[in-house]
């Protein structure tokens, strides 16, 4: 199965190019209604290979990769305040050929170990409601709905949740 280690310099352009590909598959079938193209591919400028680059070796972030036979399948990048102990995963992704395959799962178990070494006592996520998958993924990996955020950013239904490590 999948390999779940940090991301390296190795990794950027692949965990960039699955990253916009990712995100334009969300806002094709979800937020293109709301969300201005304009806005959109000014977004996927955080998503840019160095963009991406921060979480490698930074003090309060990380990033962890899932690769398959050499092939990168899935990424989670999180922002750690081990001052307050929250870790926060900023944003979670898998190849749409490897979803349902348990690869998000072994991410969010890495992240959270990964979190609650560096002394975090919770992790928390943000999604949006219109993502059944995710939202029960969460779900299924101990997290609960901590809160709801009707129309919350573009108009678009979110939700928070959270889980204690």
């Amino acid at each position: 199965m999948c390999e779940i280690r940090l991301m390296t310099q190795a990794d950027l352009a692949d965990c960039s190019s699955l990253s916009i590909a990712t995100r334009r598959e969300s806002w094709e079938s979800i937020e293109k209604p709301f969300y201005p193209s304009e806005k959109f591919e000014e977004e996927l400028l955080a998503y840019s290979p160095k963009s991406l680059e921060r979480f490698i070796d930074a003090k309060h972030s990380f990033s962890l990769v899932a690769a398959q036979e050499n092939r990168l399948c899935g990424c989670v990048l999180v922002k750690t305040d081990s001052n307050y102990g929250i870790a926060d995963i900023g944003w979670l992704f898998v190849a749409k050929d490897m979803r349902g395959k348990g690869v998000a799962g072994k991410l969010i178990e890495a992240a959270s170990k990964r979190a609650s070494d560096s002394g975090c006592h919770k992790i928390i996520a943000f999604t949006m409601k219109a993502l059944p998958e995710a939202n029960a993924m969460y779900r299924r990996y101990g997290f609960d709905m901590e809160g709801d955020f009707p129309r919350h950013w573009m108009k678009i239904d979110f939700v928070q949740y959270g889980k204690q490590l």
